[in-house]
């Protein structure tokens, strides 16, 4: 009796696979592809990761022939969707490196399957990860470390899915109908430009994309946008105006701003209304823009020594109101640990006219914010209770608190904004500039200082990501969800956008007739976070729901 395409997939369940697929992602997030400045050591690693992918694909494929480094064409430069390699900047050279000197040398992987060529499928996962690196860890069918789901988990996935498909030719005599397209990309996180340049390269078209992301094995057809700020005060515009103050109201007044713009997200693909409103560094404290901040500290000195049980009250009161609008993270179970996502919410020392306040949340991808605790906007709502309080006595703002009476001179905030196809990314960019120009303009006023243009700068240079919906009853979105259902994942209909952006985008703007799908193992409240993690059984469920599609969607029939 011949073999079918279930006793291929159950391939994937063996012993000996499973422990192969385990070492190969234990490698490779051995392997810090975080980016930075020193260009030579971010291509070096990339080299490194793309040739144990590389090795892996030989390996199963028994050729290197399908195999192709595609280097980074440098004239992606010139498109509204490239990203300004920003994370080369140094001192020595402040505007960073342009797109040729930035990817000299780069190149993303693509192999290539042959089917029966009855149209392209093609997949799609990046190797680059967030800052910091943290090394991997096993527990259990547990894997941890930077880059367990986001994204290395999911490369993985795709590899084991290749195997599965190249198993399926000599074990049952099963071809794919269409041709396969693997591609394994760099530069996802700084904004996506390794995806840009293969989008733009006609020899890699396609009919159907799946892109594998941390989706906890949801099948999603559309994504959110999100756009990257950075906010630069400048304190020569307004000399003794407090900076810490000032950045605080621009929080507050960025925060009514996305408020507003998710009452005005109505569409059938997000009836939850992803659209959040990240901050995620202020000053020395966080780590990445679209990575919800955990601690913040500050000093503040004052008139006279405050009563430190007053102080405390008014902490308290300030805290209770940011509860009331975000929730009470010290009253919600982590699911993982069983304990309380906040232990508490900060801790205050009072010396003299001086306090030290440390102000704690709970990390996470910004697309998991309503799960997880903003410290800075929590520091935010406590900073405008002390100087709204004209009994405070509040003479200082500092965040270094080994500085309690030197204010910046200058400060810098990073974050993000989640949106939805009811709004452009050109209409966020400006709404968010309106938003933190008046509220800045209000501080000074309420302060008797003249607002000059020159006090805040915003910008967007980093990731710039429009959002985007796909047919949800589509042939490719039914058939896939179909794979899903038969390798035993339970799908919730009817499906939805998901909850942050991606690559998907880039090839939803270069492929408008094309389906694209956002899928994969691991969850988002883990990406970014110092508890990146993915289970190993649920990689191996995304690759079987990867392998069946591949191995019987025909896109021209």
């Amino acid at each position: 009796m011949s073999a079918t395409l279930d006793d291929v997939l159950g391939v994937a369940d063996q012993p000996d696979l499973r422990a192969s697929m385990l070492h190969l992602l234990i490698d490779l997030l051995r392997v810090d592809t975080t980016v930075g400045p020193d260009i030579e050591r971010v291509r070096l690693r990339e080299e490194q990761a793309l040739d144990l992918i590389a090795q892996a694909a030989e390996t199963f494929l028994g050729t290197w022939r399908a195999i192709e480094r595609v280097p980074i064409d440098p004239r992606i430069e010139s498109h509204p969707y490239y990203t300004p390699a920003h994370y080369t900047k140094t001192a020595e050279r402040p505007g960073g490196l342009g797109a040729a000197e930035a990817y000299a040398g780069r190149s993303n992987l693509v192999v290539r399957v042959p089917g029966q060529g009855r149209g392209v499928v093609a997949l799609n996962a990046h190797i680059d990860v967030v800052a910091p690196y943290i090394p991997p860890r096993v527990e259990g069918d547990v894997v941890f470390g930077r880059g367990a789901c986001d994204d290395k988990g999911q490369c993985v996935a795709m590899l084991l899915a290749l195997y599965l498909v190249e198993h399926a030719r000599w074990m049952a005599n099963l071809l794919p109908p269409a041709d396969l397209i693997f591609e394994f990309v760099i530069d996802e996180e700084p904004g996506g430009n390794g995806s840009l340049s293969l989008a733009l390269d006609r020899r890699f078209a396609f009919d159907v994309m799946l892109v594998l992301e941390a989706t906890t094995l949801v099948v999603h057809p559309g994504n959110r946008g999100a756009v990257w700020y950075r906010l630069e005060l400048d304190g020569s515009a307004a000399p003794g105006l407090d900076l810490v103050g000032l950045a605080t109201a621009i929080v507050l007044g960025l925060e009514r701003e996305g408020a507003a713009i998710k009452a005005e997200s109505t569409h059938l693909l997000f009836p939850h209304r992803p659209v959040q409103t990240c901050h995620g560094i202020i000053g020395p404290w966080g780590k990445h823009p679209s990575a919800v901040n955990d601690h913040v500290e500050f000093a503040v000195t004052f008139d006279d020594a405050p009563d430190a049980r007053l102080l405390r009250a008014r902490v308290d009161a300030a805290i209770a109101a940011y509860c009331a609008a975000y929730g009470d993270k010290t009253k919600e179970a982590d699911p993982e640990t069983g304990r309380p996502k906040v232990d508490h919410h900060y801790d205050l020392t009072v010396a003299g006219r001086m306090a030290h306040l440390v102000v704690h949340g709970k990390a996470g991808h910004m697309g998991a914010i309503l799960r997880c605790d903003n410290a800075i906007t929590k520091a935010a709502y406590v900073i405008h209770a002390l100087e709204a309080n004209p009994g405070a006595g509040v003479r200082a703002l500092s965040l270094d608190p080994a500085r309690p009476t030197e204010p910046p001179r200058s400060l810098v905030l990073e974050g993000g904004q989640g949106f939805l196809p009811t709004h452009s990314l050109d209409e966020i960019t400006q709404r968010l500039r309106r938003a933190a120009a008046a509220a800045a303009e209000a501080y000074c006023c309420g302060r008797g200082v003249a607002f000059q243009p020159g006090l805040v700068a915003m910008s967007f240079e980093k990731l710039h990501n429009d959002a985007f919906a796909r047919d949800p009853n589509s042939p490719a979105v039914r058939a896939f969800v179909q794979c899903v259902r038969d390798v035993g994942i339970p799908v919730e209909e009817p499906l939805r956008g998901f909850d942050v952006s991606c690559d998907a985008r880039i090839f939803a703007r270069e492929y408008p007739h094309s389906d694209i799908i956002t899928f994969g193992a691991g969850a988002l409240e883990h990406a970014h976070s110092a508890q990146e993690q993915v289970n190993l059984n649920d990689l191996v469920a995304a690759a079987k729901a990867v392998a069946r599609f591949a191995l019987t969607y025909e896109p021209r029939p």
